[in-house]
């Protein structure tokens, strides 16, 4: 089974101020879900949300 999603990295955000650049950084720490695409025994299959 593969699995194909988004994954931000909401580190790399070009955010000046450094308060608010810490506050952001510890949105890494959630898994936030997005929609996948998944290809299973051949077969291509989706999924709204996927942890």
């Amino acid at each position: 089974e593969f699995l194909l999603s988004l994954d931000i990295d909401f580190s790399r955000l070009p955010i000046k101020r450094p308060w608010l650049k810490a506050i952001v950084k510890q949105f890494n720490y959630v898994k936030i879900p997005f929609p996948a695409l998944r290809l299973r025994g051949g077969e291509l299959g989706g999924s709204l949300i996927y942890f």
